[in-house]
């Protein structure tokens, strides 16, 4: 299903599997739906949600043009929060980082995700590997940081570990829990297009599975030769839905990066697409403005040229927003993740934000210059989008007036989002 914004004329392309059609007709702000689509929406069914009731967010369920946002319990309700560690974290992939971050045999480095502590680890098959980091005798983090090692030492009682995550010195043990067979316990793990993704459930099917029509848009990108250029870490005190609402959407462009971005990407032109009806994911399309490029003020166009780009690349920036809080876009010269990690409780998380750069790029003169352009750019739109999501949070736990509105047009990815997630809780279509 697509939403196109006002006045826009029938064109005819490409997307991933799906083909485009632009509609001249629209009803107020929103294109005139798809009948499959609206009769999808009327196979909406009760499930058993442990957390939300059918009336609590029957208004969420409708039709775009009839729905409104979450409830405010949603971002504030610990019990909520309890269900999505169950029914969403445990289950779906989560992007982290660049795998070129760990480039070399034993680079590691350690994260908090979703209330579990983990260690990133290059083994010696140059496999990056994913383990819960706490040691197997009594619970200790076997290691802190970033670094390059051949093996972990808990600090504790010094039990050692291979790159595999096998036990490979235990003092004053019996000899069996030292011949290999006790680990570490392994997260699944795997690389999408340059970007470590990890599942908490062994029984998942493989991102690449899951995203065949992202595959195909950005197989110039997955297959190019890139390097990690930066990475931007910042830790909040707000719910991750929140951060995410903000992230996916094109609507706000306007008012919270009105002088970083909104002249070259404008709202106005910018619109949605869901290749799969929004069952894993949805796009948000921004056409540049005219002989313009979204960029830092004053930088060059780009430090070089990455081959096989698809046609799109040359009229407008793409968003894939990856459910549950994965967002990849895309340069000529670049790929970029912004990636919402959820914290140990209901308005803790972190965000990520890294960009990969043709490797060859790093031996220009520019380099050091447009890759500093670049962070702090991306700092700015961070720190931005900061002070909207800060007071928003504050709302939401504050006070109980705000009563949840309609979705704009260039909101249908929060839409989308939404169903998803409410289906993840229990509340789903056939």
């Amino acid at each position: 299903m697509q939403f196109w914004p006002q006045g826009t004329s029938q064109e005819e392309g490409r997307l991933g599997q799906t083909a485009v059609i632009r509609p001249r007709q629209v009803l107020g702000i929103y294109p005139v739906f798809a009948l499959g689509a609206a009769r999808g929406l009327r196979r909406m069914r009760r499930m058993n949600s442990t957390v939300f009731s059918r009336e609590e967010v029957a208004a969420t369920l409708r039709p775009i043009e009839q729905a409104t946002w979450l409830p405010q319990r949603a971002y504030v309700d610990d019990a909520v929060y309890k269900e999505e560690m169950r029914s969403v974290f445990e289950k779906e992939w989560i992007a982290l980082f660049h795998h070129t971050l760990l480039l070399k045999i034993g680079d590691y480095k350690t994260m908090q995700v979703a209330g579990r502590p983990l260690l990133f680890v290059r083994d010696q098959d140059k496999k990056i590997r994913c383990f819960v980091n706490i040691c197997r005798h009594r619970g200790m983090a076997i290691a802190k940081g970033t670094g390059n090692c051949t093996r972990f030492v808990c600090p504790y009682h010094t039990w050692a570990y291979d790159l595999n995550g096998r036990v490979i010195r235990a003092p004053l043990i019996e000899k069996k829990w030292q011949d290999g067979h006790v680990r570490l316990t392994e997260v699944k793990t795997e690389i999408f297009i340059g970007f470590v993704f990890i599942n908490f459930s062994v029984d998942a099917p493989s991102v690449a599975s899951k995203l065949p029509s992202v595959a195909a848009d950005m197989a110039a990108w997955g297959e190019a030769d890139l390097d990690v250029s930066f990475e931007n870490v910042y830790t909040h005190k707000w719910n991750w839905k929140l951060m995410t609402d903000n992230a996916i959407e094109a609507y706000h462009v306007v008012g919270l990066h009105g002088g970083s971005a909104e002249g070259d990407i404008p709202t106005e032109t910018a619109y949605v697409t869901a290749p799969d009806d929004g069952r894993t994911h949805a796009i948000i399309h921004m056409p540049f403005a005219k002989d313009k490029k979204f960029k830092p003020p004053g930088a060059m166009d780009a430090i070089g040229t990455i081959p096989n780009l698809p046609a799109w690349m040359d009229k407008e920036m793409r968003w894939y927003n990856l459910w549950p809080c994965s967002i990849i876009f895309s340069r000529e010269d670049a790929i970029a993740g912004y990636f919402i990690v959820p914290g140990d409780n209901i308005d803790e998380i972190q965000v990520i934000i890294t960009m990969a750069m043709p490797k060859e790029a790093k031996n220009r003169p520019e380099y050091a210059a447009y890759k500093n352009e670049w962070a702090k750019y991306q700092d700015q739109i961070q720190q931005e989008d900061m002070v909207a999501c800060e007071r928003l949070q504050r709302s939401y736990t504050g006070c109980n007036e705000w009563k949840p509105g309609p979705y704009a047009a260039t909101e249908a990815t929060c839409w989308y989002f939404h169903r998803w997630y409410l289906s993840r809780l229990g509340i789903t279509t056939n």
